[in-house]
């Protein structure tokens, strides 16, 4: 006599029990997972070619330098939105996750309200009084840039170029908003925005990391001035100030969409299109099981379909055996074979 009866509450009329509920065990059919498969795939490879057609027409504009040998940047105004414009610099092969490198900081130090090699970090060197110890600040990006454009972006000038001033507040809101993470003498350095973004460090060797930024109504009055001189696009030239000795170095300027910027927007663009065409597969060859194999036959069902699939060991495969079926019998003593019990 078994501990619990099969047919008890506590057994196979349990669904609880038996595991048996809709939100544990959901028995899709064929048609609707190969449905879902193919539903999926449309969404994702929509959201793709969205995505794709998105980067193609957000401005994005980058070229390299390797000295102070001016920039020439052609921004077209069929690209070019009115909102923010941002600046970059980007670094290849210049390695910022070196374990060495990670570790030579303080962050006490950068919290505390001076600098001074007495309150710096035995391991953290080199030390300064007039700047944080440490590599990550010892190597600091200190490349400027001075960039004209040909059109003006306050009022109306006689002059056929004017130097942009870029707006500097590039760093979290959060970092400068309390001292967890800067305390009031990092704040007070020159450039404390920019330095702060330097600081956060990248795991990859290749990266940018911003500028400045141009405001939404400084670029609207720069459109609205190209449109009235009849200019197709907005030139800026950029005089880079070479200081930075490490990888190769790079000049961006974009603009940014709902997705974010035109790598961010590219790479979501890419994943999308992918995981649509891994979805089709997998609804393509539910289909193919489908068309081949067809729907279960009824000559499959055994006594077996009216016990749920229990996993309480209380349910003895004696109770199966007095069903009478020779084919669950069968498939009992291949159970019990297995589990070494004749």
């Amino acid at each position: 006599m078994p501990l619990i009866p099969v047919n008890s509450w506590f057994g196979t009329r349990s669904k609880f029990f038996t595991q048996t509920m809709r939100h544990c065990t959901p028995h899709t059919s064929l048609i609707a997972s190969m449905s879902g498969f193919f539903v999926g795939a449309v969404i994702f490879i929509a959201i793709g070619v969205g995505a794709f057609s998105g980067s193609n027409s957000q401005l994005h504009v980058r070229a390299g330098y390797a000295d102070g040998t001016p920039l020439r940047l052609e921004l077209p105004l069929s690209k070019l939105r009115n909102d923010g414009l941002y600046f970059y610099y980007h670094l290849q092969d210049f390695h910022q996750n070196a374990r060495m490198y990670i570790n030579s900081i303080d962050r006490a130090q950068l919290r505390g309200t001076s600098f001074t090699v007495r309150n710096a970090g035995a391991a953290c060197t080199p030390k300064r009084d007039d700047g944080p110890c440490g590599l990550i600040y010892d190597s600091y990006f200190n490349d400027t840039y001075v960039i004209r454009s040909t059109v003006s972006p306050t009022a109306v000038t006689t002059s056929p170029t004017l130097v942009l001033t870029l707006n500097d507040s590039v760093a979290w809101p959060s970092d400068f908003k309390n001292d967890k993470v800067f305390g009031p003498a990092f704040k007070n350095l020159s450039d404390a925005q920019r330095k702060a973004v330097w600081m956060r460090v990248s795991p990859f060797k290749s990266f940018s990391k911003p500028y400045g930024y141009l405001s939404k109504d400084e670029v609207s009055s720069m459109i609205a001035q190209a449109k009235l001189a009849n200019i197709d696009s907005i030139i800026l030239e950029v005089v880079p100030t070479s200081n930075f000795p490490y990888g190769k170095k790079f000049f961006e300027v974009q603009q940014m969409t709902v997705l974010g910027g035109w790598t961010e927007t590219r790479s979501i663009a890419i994943l999308s299109i992918v995981a649509g065409c891994v979805l089709f597969l997998f609804g393509v060859s539910y289909a193919i099981l489908f068309l081949t194999c067809g729907r279960r036959s009824r000559s499959y069902s055994t006594v077996l379909d009216k016990y749920p699939i229990v996993t309480n060991s209380s349910i003895l495969l004696a109770e199966f055996e007095r069903t009478g079926d020779d084919r669950v019998k069968a498939i009992v003593h291949q159970v019990k074979a297995e589990m070494h019990l004749t």
